[in-house]
């Protein structure tokens, strides 16, 4: 048996067309953005895995409404609420964006993942969240698992301190790329109607 793998060749040219799936990075924040949108938001084919999957269960905990309806996911916004459990996975995605979310949120917001997650540090987020006023119990580890205090979104954007909002921190999602809808690059998260994630 030959030890080499050879990579496979035409001698013609190939003229195909290959439909590429969604960004996981992308999928993520553009689930984030639609969350805290004022209205709903229609993801085009994002992609289906396991930290997009834990995305939405986790926002879905928080009180967000998404459905699939064919390759595309709808989201609708609703009252952020405790307490609840975000289950992160292994996802570093959801460990640095649901707990200021979170922190928008009526009640405890708990975040914890698989027994590698908590290896991952987060100090400088959990200590992001306090200095803008949001009580984080973490038993001085400094990383997961976490409870994220929310005290409703109304006091949270009321704070000057919050200097780096989800909404901000998600920046970037919806930039315009080759073959898709240009939409706002606004921070502002009422900005953000449809979010293509598809490349």
């Amino acid at each position: 048996m030959d030890p080499v793998w050879r990579t496979p060749h035409r001698a013609a040219p190939v003229d195909a067309v290959v439909s590429l799936p969604g960004s996981k990075s992308i999928t993520a924040r553009a689930l984030i953005v639609a969350a805290l949108a004022d209205g709903p938001s229609r993801l085009v084919r994002p992609l289906r895995a396991r930290d997009t999957d834990l995305m939405a269960g986790g926002l879905r905990a928080l009180g967000v409404r998404i459905d699939d309806e064919g390759e595309d996911q709808v989201v609708t916004p609703g009252s952020l609420r405790g307490p609840a459990h975000v289950d992160a996975g292994l996802a570093g995605t959801i460990l640095r964006f649901l707990p200021p979310v979170a922190a928008l949120a009526d009640g405890p917001v708990t975040v914890d993942g698989d027994p590698r997650l908590r290896d991952r540090p987060n100090a400088g987020l959990i200590q992001g969240l306090r200095d803008a006023g949001v009580r984080v119990d973490d038993d001085g580890r400094g990383r997961a698992p976490f409870t994220v205090h929310g005290t409703g979104a109304s006091a949270a954007a009321r704070s000057p301190s919050m200097p780096a909002s989800p909404a901000r921190w998600c920046r970037g999602c919806c930039w315009p790329r080759r073959g898709s809808t240009k939409v706002s690059t606004s921070p502002s998260p009422a900005a953000c109607r449809r979010c293509r994630t598809s490349r």
